[in-house]
């Protein structure tokens, strides 16, 4: 089993907090994503406990709640051993 937590955070930039993560896989990539057993809360915490060592390749999105609901987003890939 690999327990794992990680908080997201935004320090700086353009954005107007309050924020929302959101994490999906990544375009045209089959079988992305986050593994099973981890949840990223909308407060940017990815946790969990999972059962597969592996590489993981997933979409992180930032997006503020006002005014225009800008968001950005990051290729992400996460090792467990």
């Amino acid at each position: 089993l690999f327990p794992y937590t990680s908080l997201f955070r935004s320090v700086s930039g353009p954005f107007t907090p309050p924020y929302t993560w959101t994490a999906s896989g990544v375009v045209g990539e089959a079988g992305s994503g986050l593994p099973s057993g981890l949840t990223l809360t909308p407060a940017g915490l990815l946790h969990g406990v999972t059962e597969g060592a592996g590489t993981y390749d997933f979409t992180l999105t930032l997006t503020e709640s006002s005014p225009s609901h800008r968001s950005v987003q990051w290729n992400y890939s996460l090792t467990l051993q």
